[in-house]
């Protein structure tokens, strides 16, 4: 799994994206063993006994309860370790002679495209 993070930040693919779908994966991991835990926990409990739609719900409560708090602790070490979201910084626009030029020609492009079919 490692070779494939490292083939997308070789491919340029944005930091947080990898950094993501890493922590996704894993975080998908974690989830499905406590699920398989909590299933087979509650196989062991009803030998023999047909399965209840009440379980099935409680079961998946049990999962979000989990996963709600497995996220918050990610969250929180995450901030501990210093990953803060940078604060987006909106760049002032210049414009500059080579802006004027593409300018220009899409302005004369379009004008020969108006004067041609007409």
């Amino acid at each position: 799994m490692a070779r494939f993070f490292i083939a997308l930040r070789q491919l340029r693919v944005p930091t947080v994206i990898v950094t993501t779908l890493d922590i996704m994966i894993k975080y998908t991991y974690t989830l499905g063993s406590y699920l398989l835990e909590v299933l087979n926990s509650i196989q062991l409990r009803s030998i023999g006994q047909p399965v209840d739609r009440k379980m099935v719900g409680n079961i998946i409560g049990k999962l979000y309860l989990s996963a709600k708090q497995r996220s918050v602790e990610v969250y929180q070490a995450m901030l501990m370790r210093g990953y803060y979201q940078p604060a987006l910084v909106r760049q002032k626009y210049k414009f500059n002679r080579y802006d004027g030029w593409e300018l220009l020609q899409l302005v004369v492009v379009i004008m020969v495209f108006i004067f041609s079919r007409g």
